[in-house]
Formats: C-alpha cells, sequence, structure tokens
C-alpha cells in the first residue's frame, strides 16, 4: 500500500497552526501572569492632613517665611501680615483702658461719699441714684474698652499667621505685597509627617479588617516595603464597584515618601 507524501502547502499548514497553537499557550500564561498583577491592590498616598489656611483680618501681605515645599514646624510663623493700623488701634484701646480705670476710680469715690453724706441726712436720695449710675455706667464702659483692647490684641496677633500643625507649603495662593480680606484663602499647608494609603478592597473583606490591623505595602518609585496601620473604613460599599475604600496610616519621618506616590498591598 502506497504511503500518501505531505504536500508543501499541508505543511505548511500544520507549521502554522502548531505556531498559532504555542502563541496562544504563550498569551495564556502571560495574561494570567499579568491578571495576577492586576488583580493586587492598589494604593495612592496623599497627605495625613491638609489645610488651606485663610486670613482673618484685612491688610496686605509683607512676607512668607517658606517656600513652597519647604517644612515647617508647629507653630512656626509662615506668614507676615501689615501690623501698621492694627498696632495704632491697639494703642488707642490701651490708652481708652486707662481712661475707663481713671473714670470707674472717681465714680467710686463720689459714690462712697455720697453714701456716707445720705445716711447722714446731708444728701437727697435723687442725688444718691444720680451718683450710683454713674458708678454702674463707668463699669459698663471698662468691660467694653477691656473688651475692645482684646480684639486689638488679637487682631494684631493675626498679622502673624503660623502653623497649626507640622508640615510643608505647598501653594501661595496670594503672593507678597498683595491684599488679603478677611476670610480670603492665602495658603494650602499639608502634613506628610505621615501620609494616609487609599485603598479599594472587595465587599467580600468588609468584616475582616479591623480598625488598628497591620498591613504591608510596596511602593512603586522606591521599591519598598513599608508597613501601616488600618486608619478608617468606609461604612458603605460602592454598588458599582462591589468594593469598599480603607485608609491605612504609614509613618513617614524620614520623608522617603511623598503624596501621590502608589504602590501595591502585599499582605
Amino acid at each position: 500500500m502506497l504511503k500518501r507524501k505531505i504536500k508543501p502547502s499541508g505543511r505548511c499548514i500544520v507549521t502554522f497552526l502548531l505556531s498559532v497553537f504555542c502563541l496562544l499557550l504563550f498569551s495564556v500564561s502571560a495574561y494570567t501572569a499579568s491578571d495576577e498583577n492586576d488583580l493586587a491592590t492598589k494604593i495612592v498616598l496623599f497627605p495625613y492632613r491638609k489645610a488651606v489656611i485663610a486670613s482673618r483680618i484685612d491688610s496686605v501681605i509683607t512676607r512668607y517665611s517658606y517656600k513652597p515645599g519647604e517644612n515647617f514646624a508647629k507653630g512656626a510663623s509662615i506668614v507676615k501680615l501689615d501690623s501698621g493700623q492694627y498696632r495704632q488701634i491697639l494703642l488707642k484701646a490701651e490708652a481708652a483702658l486707662l481712661e475707663a480705670e481713671t473714670q470707674l476710680r472717681f465714680s467710686e469715690k463720689v459714690y462712697r461719699r455720697n453714701m456716707g453724706l445720705y445716711q447722714d441726712g446731708a444728701l437727697g436720695n435723687q442725688e444718691l441714684e444720680r451718683s450710683k449710675l454713674d458708678n454702674e455706667i463707668a463699669k459698663s464702659k471698662l468691660l467694653l474698652v477691656r473688651a475692645n483692647l482684646k480684639m486689638a490684641r488679637i487682631n494684631v496677633n493675626f498679622c502673624n499667621i503660623t502653623a497649626p500643625f507640622a508640615g510643608k507649603l505647598i501653594t501661595k495662593i496670594i503672593l507678597e505685597h498683595e491684599f488679603v480680606k478677611t476670610g480670603q484663602p492665602v495658603m494650602e499647608i499639608i502634613d506628610v509627617h505621615k501620609l494616609l494609603a487609599f485603598m479599594h478592597l472587595p465587599s467580600s473583606q468588609i468584616n475582616a479588617i479591623k480598625t488598628g490591623a497591620k498591613m504591608k505595602f510596596r511602593i512603586d518609585e522606591t521599591g519598598v516595603e513599608h508597613e501601616g496601620t488600618v486608619y478608617e473604613i468606609a461604612g458603605v460599599i460602592d454598588p458599582g464597584s462591589r468594593t469598599f475604600e480603607v485608609k491605612a496610616v504609614l509613618d513617614n519621618k524620614n520623608k522617603s515618601l511623598a503624596p501621590g506616590m502608589s504602590g501595591v498591598l502585599i499582605e
């Protein structure tokens, strides 16, 4: 019996099919490896705290003590405002206090003297009541002057904007020599001594994650592993993705990490 020879065209087809089969196997293995990597929980780092600081007075910015990106300690003076007019108001308030205290001492002296004359029968009730009223008015005026003095001192202090927490300056919203109104944002600051890792976990794990639990992350930009602690767990599940948000806090005292970096959850 004669054996049928495979034509050259048939060999090409077989070779082609084998090549396609091998390529499919390679693609499946590559897809599986890629899929496993994609299934890793991604994280993004955000500042632990941030704040947009507004002015509490109307004035002109005279100086920034720090440049964007520079670190400062808690309580450090970041911005100086022109305090000239507020210091003049403070001087007037201090002078008004001296006058009010003098008037009160005088009215008390007159009232005590009139009280003695009234008891001796040398002064009528109307004159006594008038001196008593003058004394009460002097007391009220002193309270008002003290309040004005306190506000004047506060306004002078508001000319120096200090840091509510240790961090770094991010943005100068109002520049030097520009006028700023009360309540107008001046700058944006962040706290990077700690960072928050934002991630989304499958809804099936919502009862397994607890506040205070330890987590490990690998940061893409550095390739270094860091440990964090679960800081906040969302109270709801996103119906679209069937995931819930978790925030973990990471220590960053050595400033090796920065907001905006990303990574993956290891465990």
